[in-house]
């Protein structure tokens, strides 16, 4: 099955890292104790490497900015958006290029 983001396919996707986040806001107090506020709600982030062609690279930061559902082979995931920086690397095939896209899940 293809991963999709919005539809988009991310072209011979890979899952190179992923990460379900404990949330929890620690704040050291003036008195050197430790506050902490924690959450049984966790967020979901991945990071998949893709290799296609440019087009199909600018259709996927295209959708930077808004939530979309992304769509693994076992998995799908709401209101995930576009995080951080879009890696891209050029191939041996000047036609095709290597790009790293991550992505976080809202969980409100």
């Amino acid at each position: 099955m293809t991963t999709t983001f919005n539809s988009v396919p991310l072209p011979n996707a890979s899952k190179i890292s992923g990460e379900v986040g404990a949330l929890i806001n620690e704040t050291v107090l003036l008195s050197g104790k430790h506050s902490i506020q924690a959450t049984t709600e966790t967020g979901f982030g991945a990071t998949f490497r893709c290799f296609g062609t440019w087009a199909q690279f600018e259709a996927i930061i295209a959708l930077i900015g808004s939530p979309y559902t992304l769509i693994t082979a076992t998995e799908t995931y709401y209101k995930c958006y576009i995080s951080g920086d879009v890696k891209v690397e050029e191939s041996d095939n000047p036609s095709w290029f290597y790009f790293d896209v991550s992505f976080r899940q809202d969980t409100t």
